[in-house]
């Protein structure tokens, strides 16, 4: 019996929160709901272990890198040559947050504990 397909699948959200030593990836479906993360090395080895990571959502994914000129540029260059779209994402300024009365709460959602 064959199994009826969907026409069109949901699509993917990677989030990759960078550091000078390591890289954190998180891949969630169109719904919220998490699908996997790793942690990988800042280094080309890593790099390519990210986008093997990546590679298993290959339908529809749209990957935002944090600090795309600094501690992320390495890996988005990566990203960028293996053909995914990058898009810039950046957390707002710790000193404007704190006067910012939902501020805790978004903290809270993206893991910014």
């Amino acid at each position: 019996m064959q199994q009826d397909r969907p026409q069109e699948q949901d699509p993917v959200y990677a989030g990759i929160d960078t550091h000078a030593d390591t890289h954190h990836l998180a891949v969630i479906d169109a719904h919220g709901r998490p699908l996997g993360d790793v942690q990988v090395a800042a280094t080309a080895k890593g790099y390519r272990q990210a986008i093997a990571f990546l590679a298993r959502w290959a339908h529809e994914l749209a990957v935002g890198v944090e600090c795309t000129r600094s501690y992320g540029a390495g890996v988005t260059r990566e990203l960028i040559g293996a053909g995914y779209a990058v898009a810039e994402v950046n957390l707002p300024n710790r000193f404007d947050r704190r006067f910012d009365r939902r501020a805790g709460l978004r903290a809270w959602s993206i893991g910014d504990r």
